[in-house]
């Protein structure tokens, strides 16, 4: 686990904030970061509304990201009642992938973060942008692998099929700058699927956020759950932050 602090996404338009009492010691969720990344089924978080991709904001009105991950487990492993605001994007990460057949792949990646693409690679015909990040190779999660590993993945005999995920960051500023975000496919041509809600698109740029609960996610008294998970850092997409591999282990 690291023990750098986190920072939430950057506020925008149309994100929404809704706070939800907890009494249970199980939450029934997995974060990264400040990012819920796995809702268990039947659990205190879905039961309450809470999604993936969802933001833990405040915790008994602490702000959450700007603590180590440590820090994090504490404030939730607290006294309960925790009173949990969440932030809920009204643009979040999506993710694709992709089968790899060429040898070289024409990318170079930090982490699990892509940070260069070859003009004229295999990767910028297939669109993967930079800052895309590679989720998993063949079914195996990427980040927490060495840099030694995560090089050897891409050396496995071809076909391999990497999952990538392209942040809402990125869609976002996509959006604001007039274009339409897609997301590659296989084909080498874009889905038509737009990434963004009409809300978001028919939103001026300058309106002010509003702290506004959300009433499918409102505080519920005296619930009792059963077989739900402790909150547990999800260990599966934490970046190494191991070295950089120029052009994604290019063969020669």
């Amino acid at each position: 686990m690291s023990g750098m602090p986190y920072t939430p996404s950057p506020v925008m338009p149309g994100d929404k904030y809704y706070t939800v009492k907890c009494e249970s010691d199980k939450m029934g969720f997995k974060f990264n970061g400040v990012e819920i990344t796995t809702v268990t089924k039947g659990g205190w978080a879905e039961s309450n509304g809470i999604e993936i991709d969802d933001e833990i904001f405040e915790v008994n009105g602490k702000i959450f990201g700007g603590q180590t991950t440590e820090e994090q487990l504490r404030m939730l492993k607290g006294v309960r009642p925790l009173e949990i605001k969440f932030k809920r994007p009204i643009v979040k990460d999506s993710y694709y992938s992709l089968t790899v057949d060429e040898e070289k792949v024409g990318m170079g990646f930090r982490g699990a973060t892509v940070a260069r693409i070859v003009d004229g690679g295999w990767a910028s015909k297939m669109g993967i942008l930079q800052n895309d990040e590679i989720v998993e190779v063949n079914g195996k999660g990427f980040s927490q692998l060495s840099t030694q590993e995560q090089i050897a993945m891409f050396g496995l005999p071809r076909p391999i099929v990497i999952r990538l995920k392209r942040p809402a960051t990125t869609i976002k500023r996509i959006a604001l700058s007039g274009a339409t975000p897609t997301l590659p496919s296989d084909k080498g041509k874009q889905k038509d699927t737009n990434l963004l809600p009409d809300a978001f698109v028919k939103m001026p740029t300058d309106t002010p956020v509003t702290d506004t609960p959300l009433t499918e996610a409102n505080v519920m008294e005296n619930a009792k759950f059963s077989e739900m998970d402790d909150p547990i850092f999800d260990k599966s997409t934490v970046g190494s932050g191991a070295g950089f591999c120029s052009c994604c282990a290019v063969k020669q």
